[in-house]
């Protein structure tokens, strides 16, 4: 900064020098394009806030973020960066998850060292972020201003522990304790004992833990409540949000706001938008938690933030198996359903062929009477083809009706039927394996029936005339035998 005060000392305005430290660039091969076409919001704040300062200042702009600085900024970064880089290219994430703050629409101060690496150690100063809004109301980047302060404190104060500090001196140091126990009475220094416990217990949890007053500024903040925060750009409980992903960010602090301002309980999930590489794979999640300490409407919050990665991953992973298994049920299904469809037509055609059959040998037996014994086997063996054709097109038509059924397409209706006849049908259908294996086959109704005088009832006569035990009972009297 020296040759910089040394040359305006000479009498050269800093906006001269500054125009002409701009102007040494080729602006037509940045992102924004020549100074020319420059939007009209930038132009006016480039003139007016940038050019004419001593001090550090620099503007932000875009989505990539491009920076125009002067020369009092290009100094203070070691002149490493020139104008119009991309500030994701050139500054650590604590500074750039700082910048996505400020683009939501917040003002911040930060430590000026956050983007200032060159900046002199006396120079204890901190930088204002502010919105840029174009004249539609859009937000098109970030100013960023130096405020001159040798009164400011060398770290980022977290507002809570000091306002509690401030509130109870019995959190010092206990060396300071016998110095000022004379100006405390055994009332107040129970308090300060319950509050220092306190402390300690809150240090010890593994979650975060913040105590709030009725407008939400923190009273005491613990540790692990900015440990689990993944934005480590600023100690205080107000920038928490920072740390959401911007997926789930507004619908968070949607809720956050409902249930602050109508003192309801809070308990919300969210992804975390991760400023820096990490140890842990995939995504992190946190669990916040609000509750109104009382029904006075006066009365503090307790928030608390809690690490839920583990679980969220395995509750996951566990939905994407139960996806993938009910996609494969559903390919299976549809394969079931395609191959059912197929073979509805080689079965038609059996069908046909056998009544063929049928007429034929009826033909041959009305002119040749010395064949009766054979065609009678072969109607037989016909009638047998078309029952298994019959069977065949009833379990096709089970599993076409029940895929209809999972789409809620189909709906079952009982039907009156006579199973003494119906039975006897459908077991003609093992009659040639009953001879080919020798083995005695005779069907008879329960006397029940008889004694009842039922002839009809109602029932699905498809599923009553599944020959799927007879069969079994074969293929085991086959072993046997």
């Amino acid at each position: 900064m020296e040759n910089l005060d040394r040359l305006s000392a000479t009498g050269l305005p800093v906006f001269d020098l500054n125009w002409e430290n701009l102007n040494s660039g080729d602006w037509s091969q940045t992102p924004i394009g020549a100074r020319e076409s420059w939007p009209p919001t930038l132009t006016c704040l480039v003139n007016t806030c940038v050019l004419p300062m001593p001090h550090c200042a620099a503007i932000f702009w875009g989505n990539d973020l491009t920076v125009i600085h002067n020369i009092a900024w290009g100094k203070a970064r070691g002149n490493l960066d020139g104008q119009a880089t991309r500030a994701c290219d050139s500054y650590a994430h604590e500074a750039l998850g700082t910048l996505r703050t400020v683009l939501r629409g917040r003002t911040v101060k930060v430590a000026a060292r956050f983007f200032l690496d060159q900046y002199a150690v006396e120079h204890d100063t901190q930088l204002l972020l502010s919105t840029i809004i174009d004249s539609q109301g859009a937000r098109q980047g970030v100013l960023a201003q130096i405020l001159e302060n040798p009164n400011v404190d060398r770290y980022m104060p977290i507002e809570g522990l000091d306002k509690m500090a401030r509130d109870h001196p019995g959190r010092q140091l206990k060396e300071q304790a016998p110095e000022e126990h004379g100006h405390y009475s055994s009332g107040r220094q129970a308090d300060l004992q319950q509050t220092s416990l306190f402390q300690r217990f809150a240090e010890l949890l593994p979650t975060g833990l913040a105590i709030l007053d009725k407008d939400a500024e923190a009273i005491f903040v613990n540790d692990g409540f900015f440990k689990l925060t993944t934005n480590k750009g600023q100690n205080e409980f107000r920038a928490w949000p920072e740390s959401i992903h911007p997926d789930d960010y507004d619908h968070v602090m949607t809720a956050y706001r409902k249930a602050f301002e109508s003192r309801e309980t809070l308990q919300i999930e969210f992804r975390c938008d991760v400023a820096e590489p990490t140890e842990v794979a995939g995504e992190q999640w946190r669990l916040f938690l609000l509750k109104p300490l009382s029904d006075d409407p006066l009365a503090g919050f307790i928030s608390a933030i809690i690490d839920i990665t583990d679980i969220k991953q395995a509750q996951l992973t566990q939905e994407k198996a139960a996806r993938e298994a009910q996609e494969r049920k559903e390919q299976q299904e549809r394969f079931i359903d395609m191959v059912s469809h197929e073979i509805r037509n080689p079965l038609s055609a059996v069908m046909h062929l056998a009544e063929e059959v049928k007429e034929v040998t009826r033909e041959i037996a009305s002119t040749r009477g010395n064949i009766k014994d054979q065609v009678a086997d072969i109607l037989d063996a016909a009638d047998t083809i078309l029952l298994c054709v019959s069977h065949q097109n009833t379990l096709v038509d089970d599993i076409l009706s029940f895929s209809k059924l999972d789409s809620m397409m189909l709906s079952l209706v009982p039907r009156e039927t006579r199973p003494k006849w119906e039975f006897s049908q459908s077991l003609r259908v093992f009659h040639s394996e009953f001879k080919a294996k020798n083995i005695k086959f005779h069907y008879a109704m329960d006397i029940s029936y008889d004694e009842q005088n039922v002839d009809y009832v109602v029932a699905d006569l498809n599923r009553m005339k599944q020959g799927k035990i007879c069969a079994d009972a074969l293929s085991a009297m086959s072993d046997i035998l």
